[in-house]
């Protein structure tokens, strides 16, 4: 039997014996009723193997196509050429099939003479006798013969000798005729008739699958029903004698074709992912969309268009699958909110409230702003259209009560910034890059240490905005780096920072930090102490020790990087800063030099053991040296940002004491108030960045720390 997915093994077992049981006697039409998409087609190929491999001797079955006919006349011939190719061969056999072929070109003629109302009562003496004439003229025109006194009946005489015939060739037949319910009604009423009429020969038997309300809808159109569904419904009870209802689908059995459908296409577009996730993923997606919506059919047409999308874009790299299914459903089942959504870009992908905006609003509220978008009335499918929503973008719509999502970050989400677009572009908006693309040519840089011929990477840096984007694919891919040699990615971070442009302190505030820090401490991990500490002067040397340092800061931990092999590697780099940091607390620097050299430009990268040797060195010249005083160390310590204008003027906008960071060089209780300068407010110049102008600010905030607010 057919593979039985759905448990409906034993029910298409019990149709199949009531068929059998029909065997040799009057001809008998069977229906097999369900909705569209709920496996009526599985059913009737295991109603078939049952009949057909099971009981070959005695029975054939056939299927009946009637879509494929052009006219009533070719439905009349296929209808019967299906019926002659299910005779067995032999004498027998053979002279059921020509009769059957030959009579097709009447039974045509008799069906068009058959009027609606005489099928409807089907013995009306009139209509039967007009059918009768119509056989009787075919069969004229046939034999070329138009004068003759037809005293006999040709339809009937044809009729009873392929019934003779069929009864002779000892085999019985089941005529299958699959989806009436996609026919007009023209098309629906003449296999009716068919069925009914041209068609009931005794041991010849009809399995009809349909969709019921749909066939009535169709009824109701013709003008047998005149528009009345009881009409319709009577006309459809008459035809099919003993219709059978197709058992409803389980969760199940759904929840198990969704999860193996969208494995098969997880499956063709991941080379990593495995079984295990792909489950989980299937499994909160079901759990999400609304099942009374899905059918057999749904899903598959479903997983198909999400295979469609994956294949446009180049597969999991490039998207979601999580996302990428909850919006190909969206588009399917919601079109109008499916087109809305990229006109909300903003609002969903936002980070942060806009300014100025005190207004939220509530989960109720933006659920009626997208039920106005579903076409549709239901509550509960309006809400559920909403929690799809959510779901993709949980960070920034307001969530339901009640409404958990365990779905976690991944990479390629709609949520995204860089790749929103292309889950509505169906494939890589222009001013994106593929993230494969930017994978192959991250490995061959890392592994080779030079550009490749057509760097999509080198492409990028040039453009900010592309700058962006492309950093945040890499970080996705460093995975890369783990068996590439160490003289390769220092050389790679020397390339990417050559390009970069960015300024000497910019890099700090930028994610390009981190890539560079994962390709110089990975080639440090890698490497012996001796040429891991060549590699990071190497690169101190050629771009300035603050770059070298913004590099640092940004640590990424992953488990290839040895983070105290690297700080070890440093030790140069730190002695250079110590020395840097004890020239500013002891010179008054040249202003060239302050975001070089001076200790604010290295206090993000300190660290106890930096803070340990700069404080012991600190207090010794604040203990020996009588020009070294609190105030002198402090100054070092006020920060005063601004705007220089043209005239050379500097406008203060924000100004401060760091002194949590004071503090680590000389600890609160080494402090005493009498070494502290006693200077007036007044003395203070906002607009000054000079060192005296800073050690009055530093005076004025030690004491303050030291006496309390109110002083």
């Amino acid at each position: 039997m057919t593979e039985d997915r759905l448990d409906r093994k034993q029910f298409a077992r019990r149709i199949a014996e009531r068929i059998r049981r029909a065997g040799q006697g009057p001809s008998v039409v069977f229906g097999l009723a369900g909705p569209w998409g709920s496996g009526k087609t599985s059913a009737l190929n295991m109603i078939t193997d049952v009949i057909a491999i099971e009981h070959p001797k005695t029975w054939s079955v056939v299927k009946f196509t009637p879509w494929s006919a052009a006219d009533t006349t070719s439905l009349t011939e296929e209808f019967y050429r299906a019926i002659a190719f299910a005779m067995p061969p032999g004498e027998h056999g053979d002279n059921a099939k020509r009769l059957l072929n030959t009579a097709a070109p009447v039974a045509g003629a008799v069906l068009k003479a058959v009027a609606i109302a005489a099928v409807e009562k089907y013995v009306g003496k009139g209509a039967v006798q007009d059918a009768l004439k119509a056989g009787a003229d075919a069969a004229t025109d046939q034999a070329g013969n138009f004068t003759a006194d037809i005293k006999t009946d040709p339809f009937t005489k044809r009729f009873s000798d392929i019934s003779a015939a069929i009864d002779s060739a000892g085999r019985n037949v089941l005529v299958i005729v699959d989806d009436i319910d996609r026919l007009h009604a023209d098309e629906l009423l003449s296999v009716m008739k068919s069925v009914r009429l041209l068609g009931r020969f005794d041991r010849v038997h009809y399995l009809l699958s349909y969709d019921e309300e749909t066939v009535i809808d169709v009824l109701r159109q013709s003008d047998l029903a005149l528009e009345n569904s009881a009409r319709a419904r009577r006309y459809l009870e008459k035809i099919v004698q003993y219709p059978f209802a197709l058992p409803p689908i389980q969760q199940l059995h759904l929840a198990r074709e969704f999860r193996d459908q969208l494995r098969a296409v997880a499956k063709a577009h991941s080379k990593e992912s495995t079984d295990e996730a792909q489950d989980k993923t299937a499994d909160s997606l079901f759990a999400l969309l609304p099942t009374d919506r899905l059918t057999l059919r749904s899903v598959f047409r479903l997983v198909t268009q999400v295979d469609i999308m994956l294949t446009l874009v180049g597969g999991d790299r490039e998207v979601d699958l999580f996302d990428a299914t909850l919006i190909t459903f969206i588009r399917l089942h919601y079109p109008r909110l499916y087109k809305e959504i990229p006109k909300w870009r903003t609002e969903l992908l936002r980070r942060h409230p806009e300014p100025g905006t005190n207004h939220q609003l509530t989960p109720e509220q933006k659920e009626r702003e997208v039920a106005e978008l579903t076409d549709s009335n239901d509550s509960l499918e309006n809400r559920t259209a909403y929690r799809l929503l959510v779901s993709l973008f949980p960070h920034t719509l307001p969530r339901p009560k009640g409404f958990y999502s365990s779905r976690s970050a991944s990479r390629c989400q709609i949520r995204e910034r860089d790749h929103f677009d292309r889950y509505f572009a169906f494939g890589i908006p222009a001013q994106d890059v593929r993230n494969t693309d930017v994978r192959s040519d991250f490995t061959h840089l890392a592994s080779t240490g030079t550009w490749s011929s057509a760097s999509v990477i080198r492409d990028c840096l040039s453009e900010q905005q592309r700058r962006d984007l492309v950093c945040g694919k890499i970080l996705q891919h460093l995975d890369v780096i783990v068996d590439c040699a160490p003289e390769s990615l220092a050389q790679a971070a020397h390339l990417i920072t050559r390009e970069l442009h960015m300024g000497t302190r910019d890099l700090l505030f930028s994610r390009w930090s981190e890539i560079l820090y994962t390709l110089l401490a990975h080639a440090v991990t890698v490497s012996t102490p001796q040429a891991a500490r060549f590699l990071l002067d190497r690169y101190r040397i050629e771009f300035d020790l603050p770059t070298t340092v913004d590099v640092l800061t940004r640590p990424i931990e992953l488990d290839t990087i040895d983070a105290e092999k690297v700080v070890i590697a440093t030790k140069g780099i730190r002695d250079e800063i110590l020395q840097r940091c004890m020239l500013d607390l002891t010179t008054d620097l040249p202003s060239g030099q302050h975001r070089t050299h001076s200790v604010l430009s290295f206090l993000h990268y300190f660290d106890d053991d930096l803070w340990r040797q700069l404080s012991k060195q600190a207090q010794a010249i604040l203990a020996s040296d009588e020009a070294v005083t609190l105030a002198t160390l402090g100054a070092r310590f006020v920060t005063m940002a601004g705007t220089e204008e043209a005239d050379g003027k500097f406008e203060t906008w924000d100004s401060k004491f760091l002194s949590q960071e004071f503090i680590h060089l000389v600890p609160q209780y080494l402090w005493d108030l009498n070494e502290i300068p006693d200077v007036d407010i007044s003395q203070l110049n906002d607009n000054d960045r000079s060192l005296p102008n800073r050690v009055t600010y530093a005076a004025l905030a030690l004491r303050q720390i030291l006496t309390g607010p109110e002083n």
